[in-house]
């Protein structure tokens, strides 16, 4: 037993000694092939996505489009999806139904004058004025007012109403998406008869009456209806609908530049957070008007095509025409035509301008 301890013990020292006397890695001497060989095979660490999109023109440039994208496709979104011809001021898809009146037009008449022309019994449509209040956003008031700043608004704050102007609630909120009471008049149609009328203690002899002599009767059609067989509607096309009004003095060119491009400017400026002057005013001031040969930039060019390429729909006769100088205020729309791709561009155009001028 004594043999086998003296053994086991020489042993161990000699495997002690054997490990003590072994040269200790240097980490700076080289390293076998084979080890070099299986790193260089090993796939690199991942780098941060984000310092390759620094100063990458591709990728700035489908952010860019991914915004038009989102922004076209909001502007042709309506709450109640139905647009009223005689405020038309949108961009519409083909499909989407635009509220006619039938060619009628509203007269206004006295309770007294009404008894000497119509039957007791007679139908006819009363058309009341009421006011009502109405939570939208400074986003909603530019859109509905064509880009004009200088719209006056009736705004219900803290239980007081005060009147102000679009320009003026812009500057004075930071968010375009939160919610305003404002209040506005709204007309109800409503079917009565002259026996009826005298009836209501809310209505005087001699006030001054709106009203369509026969039952109202709402009709609507839609552009791909009004346009049916022309080539400039395809499945993908977005329309420009626009009411004619007496201060249209340059025509439908006029309606194009002010109407479409302040308002679609205004927009992109909203949507991006920025000053609205800084794309109503600028851009299209120097970029738009016209030159000797009747184009300058790629908007003014744009807008020139579009003028001749546009249709004029008179909604009083029914009646459609594709006459750029002969328009009549009151009476008629303006559809113009574009395609998702031509409103993309036009997107990415005022966002690189207004950026190149920062």
């Amino acid at each position: 037993m004594r043999n086998v301890l003296i053994t086991f013990v020489i042993l161990i020292l000699i495997v002690a000694g054997y490990l003590h006397f072994q040269p200790i890695a240097d980490p700076a001497a080289p390293r076998p092939a084979e080890s070099l060989a299986e790193e260089e095979n090993e796939p690199a660490a991942p780098q941060d996505a984000a310092s390759n999109d620094t100063n990458n023109p591709a990728a700035d440039e489908k952010q860019l489009r991914q915004e038009a994208e989102r922004y076209v496709s909001e502007i042709i979104e309506h709450e109640d999806n139905t647009v009223e011809v005689e405020s038309a001021d949108d961009f519409i898809s083909r499909d989407e139904p635009i509220a006619l009146l039938a060619g009628k037009q509203y007269e206004t008449r006295t309770l007294n004058q009404l008894k000497e022309e119509m039957k007791p019994d007679a139908p006819l449509t009363i058309v009341r004025q009421q006011e009502q209040v109405e939570m939208t956003t400074t986003k909603e008031l530019l859109t509905q007012s064509g880009g004009n700043l200088k719209t006056s608004v009736l705004v219900l704050d803290g239980g007081d109403v005060r009147e102000t102007t679009i320009g003026e609630i812009i500057e004075q909120r930071d968010n375009a998406e939160a919610p305003i009471s404002v209040i506005r008049e709204t007309e109800h149609l409503e079917i009565t008869t002259v026996s009826e009328l005298m009836e209501d203690d809310s209505i005087t002899a001699d006030q001054s009456l709106k009203v369509i002599r026969e039952p109202y009767r709402l009709q609507s059609t839609t552009i791909n209806e009004l346009l049916m067989g022309e080539e400039a509607v395809s499945e993908n096309s977005i329309f420009y609908i626009r009411n004619i009004t007496k201060d249209d003095i340059q025509g439908l060119w006029g309606i194009v530049h002010n109407g479409l491009v302040k308002n679609f400017a205004s927009g992109i400026a909203l949507r991006r957070g920025q000053k609205i002057r800084k794309y109503q005013v600028d851009i299209p001031t120097d970029a738009d008007e016209r030159l000797a040969d009747q184009s300058s930039s790629f908007l003014g060019k744009m807008i020139d095509r579009k003028t001749h390429e546009s249709f004029v729909y008179n909604y009083q006769k029914g009646k459609m025409g594709k006459s750029p100088d002969i328009i009549h205020p009151g009476q008629e729309i303006v559809l113009i035509g574009f395609t998702p791709e031509e409103l993309y561009q036009i997107y990415e155009h005022f966002v690189t301008r207004s950026e190149s001028r920062s």
